[in-house]
């Protein structure tokens, strides 16, 4: 029996929790670490409305009134140098964690097309998206934004070994390795693979995952790292 619980009983859990338990609700909400002032923050939407919430330092919720916009928060994101970004129709939308502001980046074509064949990672301190379409032709776009007042998006090509071209895969998924390299969780007719893509070298190597479950259905693949920062 699938149970659904309204938002409203679910918005005043969050500000019951103490700051362990409130870190482990990452489908309704967004965390982020803010470097500067070393802080920890949870981003959140309810009916309609922007919430914040500083960890070790809030006793309660506090309205963002600089996001307008719908921010879909539950959906994959990534974190760079203290500013979220996240997927939305067209466009990407840029958070800054310290002053809680919102803008949006225009993507490479102006065309308003479904995010779902992109993911956004981090190579080397800078945002890149990934898109998936052209896996089939035998290679993926890598755009990389770059750092300046236009914030021009710049096309890299990732080649795909040709033992994998005819292979149109169910899902992917990547993140980006401490070594360097952009880490592809690939669901064949086969099954999966977990394969690494050396940005530097532009060479790929395959990683091999024993004890995978028969039906090789892998819902994501994520970077742990260990940190030291105080809760609060």
């Amino acid at each position: 029996m699938n149970l659904l619980i309204p938002e409203e009983i679910m918005f005043e859990i969050f500000s019951w929790l103490p700051v362990k338990s409130l870190l482990r609700f990452k489908c309704s909400t967004k965390f982020c670490f803010e470097p500067e002032e070393k802080k920890f923050k949870v981003f959140s939407r309810y009916k309609e409305r922007h919430w914040v919430f500083t960890l070790g330092i809030d006793e309660s919720w506090r309205e963002n009134k600089n996001i307008s916009f719908a921010i879909p928060y539950f959906k994959p994101s990534v974190c760079i140098s203290g500013v979220i970004y996240q997927l939305i129709n067209g466009a990407i939308a840029a958070i800054d964690i310290k002053s809680e502001k919102c803008e949006t980046i225009a993507l490479w074509n102006s065309s308003h097309e479904s995010p779902n064949y992109y993911e956004l990672i981090e190579v080397k301190g800078k945002l890149e998206v990934i898109d998936y379409r052209k896996w089939v032709g035998g290679y993926l776009d890598l755009w990389i934004l770059e750092q300046t007042p236009q914030r021009k998006w710049e096309r890299h090509i990732i080649r795909l070994p040709s033992i994998w071209n005819p292979m149109k895969p169910g899902f992917v998924s990547s993140v980006m390795s401490r070594d360097g390299e952009i880490v592809f969780v690939v669901i064949f007719k086969s099954g999966g693979a977990c394969l690494c893509y050396d940005v530097t070298r532009k060479s790929w190597r395959e990683l091999k995952i024993m004890g995978l479950p028969k039906e090789n259905y892998i819902k994501g693949i994520y970077s742990y790292v260990e940190s030291l920062v105080s809760l609060g």
